[in-house]
């Protein structure tokens, strides 16, 4: 299911987001795809920077970035329900999730997590998302070495 919304990330997070969708010849819908299931796959850690800060929205001045995000049923059910349970829009969410997943690019954990050749080609286990709605979210092996992050 496809849905259309406007993204507040800001100067530095616009860029950001356009110097990976470029490094790995994908789209920012892509890259915020994969952000979207990198955050799903990572509830379960409890990790308190998966919760969305309850201090002001910084960017609220800047143009919003419009992006379509294409995630299957159960994805898009289990944003809303974070959504809900953190008290915060779908949007809020997503903008949150972006900036998370570009931290952990930065910082090797999706390197480590995704791109590891023991697990490139293999659907990333989302929690109470199927499968079938995560696969393609990882590069294949041949991709990977090719595609692998570096730094902001």
């Amino acid at each position: 299911m496809k849905r259309r919304m406007n993204l507040r990330l800001g100067d530095l997070g616009r860029a950001a987001l356009e110097e990976q969708a470029q490094l790995h010849r994908n789209s920012l819908d892509e890259v915020v795809r994969i952000a979207a299931l990198h955050h799903l796959s990572e509830l379960d850690n409890g990790r308190m920077a998966l919760r969305v800060p309850r201090f002001g929205h910084a960017h609220a001045a800047d143009p919003p970035l419009e992006i379509e995000l294409d995630l299957g049923d159960s994805a898009w059910s289990s944003l809303r329900h974070v959504a809900a349970m953190q008290g915060t829009r779908i949007e809020r969410l997503i903008e949150h999730v972006v900036w998370c997943y570009l931290a952990d690019l930065d910082s090797g954990v999706v390197t480590t997590r995704i791109l590891d050749p023991r697990t490139a080609g293999r659907p990333a286990r989302v929690a109470g998302v199927p499968p079938q709605a995560v696969t393609g979210a990882v590069p294949s092996s041949t991709s990977a070495a090719r595609r692998a992050p570096r730094p902001l």
